[in-house]
């Protein structure tokens, strides 16, 4: 059973560890996932497999925090 088709499930933290594993868990459910981390190629990675999965097309990004960008420092 597809608990959570049709339902979109943004993950952050979702390059490895529980973040990962909770990504793909949704995604052999049926939901659509965006799986984000502040790592620069590993949300890619989670999102292809979370893809493959699913049957779905998925999204892995890199979330920047606005601190840690050189316009919002002090």
């Amino acid at each position: 059973m597809q608990r959570f088709m049709d339902k979109v499930i943004l993950i952050t933290g979702a390059a490895e560890g529980m973040g990962r594993a909770v990504a793909l868990a949704f995604a052999r459910e049926g939901a659509i996932v965006v799986a984000t981390d502040i790592n620069t190629k590993l949300p890619a990675k989670t999102a292809k497999e979370a893809s493959e999965l699913s049957g779905r097309p998925l999204t892995g990004s890199r979330w920047t925090s606005p601190r840690r960008t050189k316009s919002h420092r002090p």
